[in-house]
């Protein structure tokens, strides 16, 4: 079975109707529709993190290992409205697919992968053992275009301060509100990920002047081993 009808038959089956009756809304106001810009290597790669136990489900809920946070299959519309409509939430499919990534082709252990980092600024995290020092930081957008622009938007302001969030533009708050995370992180990676397994990888550095420069590099710099060789000295450096 295709993996884009495989993912229709499990919101049917298994996801879609705990979710809501969890919350009291009835079954028929999913739109089948939302469905459309979801691609077959995100979705094989989201059921392959649920099947493989890199996730965990709970009515239509799921959480990873060293998530801060859960990951929610489903947007909800405006609750005047009946049936309550609900929409595919692609972002949090395309976090889980990068997961699933990390784990099953750049070799993380499931122990050290989470969604939403502890600053919440971005969307998964590979750690070191300590399962709270961020290695890789990831980003998970909708559309190609959104993670070129947020890339775009993170080296305009490499160099802003903290307090510049009150002048910026909202687009370029969230931009802002990353390269803040990164600096005051040990990350050393950091990869933007959008939809059919499109992205960019950076290696991240940190000036004297406290300017994040962000150095494409290739995939490569995700791989585990890589990621976490010589762990306590890139920390305490």
């Amino acid at each position: 079975m295709a993996a884009l009808d495989e993912f229709r038959d499990r919101i049917l089956n298994e996801w879609l109707a705990p979710f809501c009756d969890s919350r009291g809304y009835e079954h028929g106001g999913f739109v089948w529709s939302s469905l459309d810009k979801l691609s077959e290597i995100d979705a094989r790669d989201f059921m392959d993190a649920v099947d493989s136990g890199l996730v965990t489900h709970k009515a239509g809920v799921f959480r990873a290992a060293c998530s801060r946070a859960n990951e929610y299959l489903f947007w909800e519309g405006a609750a005047s409205i009946s049936p309550r409509r609900l929409t595919l939430w692609l972002e949090p499919v395309i976090t889980i697919a990068g997961l699933r990534r990390m784990q099953h082709k750049f070799g993380w252990p499931t122990e050290r992968l989470g969604a939403q980092s502890a600053s919440y600024a971005f969307d998964f995290v590979g750690y070191q053992a300590d399962q709270r020092t961020e290695l890789v930081s990831c980003e998970a957008k909708p559309t190609r275009k959104a993670v070129d622009l947020l890339i775009a938007h993170m080296h305009k302001h490499a160099l802003t301060p903290k307090e510049g969030l009150k002048a910026c533009r909202p687009a370029e708050v969230n931009a802002l509100k990353k390269v803040i995370a990164l600096r005051e992180s040990s990350s050393h990676t950091l990869w933007a990920l959008g939809p059919d397994g499109y992205g960019h990888v950076f290696a991240v550095s940190r000036s004297a002047a406290g300017e994040v420069v962000l150095t494409p590099t290739n995939e490569s710099a995700l791989n585990f081993e890589s990621s976490s060789a010589d762990d306590e000295s890139r920390v305490n450096s």
